[in-house]
């Protein structure tokens, strides 16, 4: 039923690959059809034979041709785009796969293709401003963040995403009333609580952050950032034992996490247990080393994969850097600067 044209699947009015059994019947009227002309002219088989061949070689030709128009996703959307007019659906499907692919600038000329197709398209305002945020272009992706909640008022995502520009923006208030208005709309939404706490966390307000980390962590136990800032928060209030069992339990289940380490650490010396502190410390400093280790033997890999990506080599520098190891880093420093003069110079300057 789904494929054979009565019934609609999906936005689409009709679809390639939904056509082959609708031209089944389509097939049998042309081979009958054509029998029945031919019958009364008693063609031989070499004319039989000839016109076979050349309706199969006209089919591979015919088929070869569309098929180069799903070579890939590009290449149909394109395609789509060239034989259809305002197809809002194929401009935001080439700009997802776009910011898919991390070019951005390319995806947000599609998304406004789509909107100037259709304008009260929400997918579209939504991932315009995943990009745009991705950019750095803070205020207009929140822009379109209200685009979407202008059309779909009870969109949670969208609510929270808002949250989180504007809580980068400095408007804190403003944050807090978007991450309030997501959680009530998904009351399960572990994130927009997280959110929550975040907010009352870099207010000071410790006694408002630690309830909204600690329903974030009951809904999503695994949720070791939420843990972590539950935690802090009751740190922040003096219950240091409590707060205690919650840095431990992310100690327990991120042992080569520095940070947690560190946190539990601190922690510890406010407690005054500087013996068990001087250890977390230890672990942390440990955990630390083991992360940049496993990173410098990750870029050793991409330079070997890239040997001719100056990026590549000034990224490992530069952790050869942090690890001690000058030697080797004067070594990335001068592949990057014979591969591209520029790139070591613009790093530097960009600091």
């Amino acid at each position: 039923m789904p494929v054979i044209g009565i019934v609609q699947v999906g936005a689409q009015a009709m679809a390639d690959r939904y056509s082959y059994v609708p031209l089944i019947g389509v097939f049998i009227c042309l081979v009958w059809g054509i029998a029945d002309v031919l019958a009364p002219r008693r063609l031989g088989r070499p004319a039989l034979a000839a016109m076979g061949l050349t309706a199969t070689v006209a089919c591979v030709a015919i088929t070869s041709r569309q098929l180069s128009h799903w070579r890939d996703t590009v290449a149909v959307f394109e395609h789509t785009l060239v034989v259809t007019a305002n197809n809002h659906v194929a401009h935001f499907n080439l700009g997802s796969y776009l910011a898919h692919q991390g070019n951005y600038p390319g995806a947000i000329a599609h998304y406004l293709a789509a909107l100037q197709a259709y304008p009260l398209y929400p997918d579209a305002h939504f991932s315009m401003a995943i990009a745009l945020t991705a950019l750095g272009r803070l205020e207009d992706a929140a822009e379109e963040y209200r685009a979407v909640l202008h059309i779909t008022p009870g969109h949670a995502l969208a609510h929270n995403n808002l949250g989180t520009v504007l809580r980068t923006l400095g408007k804190h208030d403003e944050a807090l009333v978007q991450f309030a208005e997501a959680a009530r709309l998904k009351p399960d939404y572990a994130t927009a609580h997280y959110n929550i706490g975040a907010v009352f966390y870099q207010q000071n307000r410790f006694a408002d952050a630690a309830p909204a980390f600690a329903e974030a962590v009951r809904l999503k136990p695994d949720y070791d950032q939420a843990r972590t800032g539950l935690g802090m928060a009751l740190m922040g209030q003096g219950k240091l034992g409590e707060a205690q069992t919650q840095l431990r339990e992310v100690v327990r289940r991120q042992p080569g996490n520095p940070e947690a380490h560190m946190n539990l650490g601190n922690l510890l010396m406010k407690s005054g247990q500087t013996e068990d502190a001087k250890t977390c410390f230890s672990n942390a400093r440990r955990a630390a080393q083991d992360k940049l280790a496993a990173a410098r033997t990750q870029l050793r890999e991409v330079v070997r994969l890239n040997p001719a990506d100056a990026q590549a080599h000034i990224n490992l520098g530069n952790l050869l850097i942090e690890l001690g190891d000058t030697e080797d880093a004067k070594t990335c420093f001068s592949n990057a600067l014979r591969l591209e003069p520029d790139a070591v110079e613009r790093k530097l300057q960009e600091g």
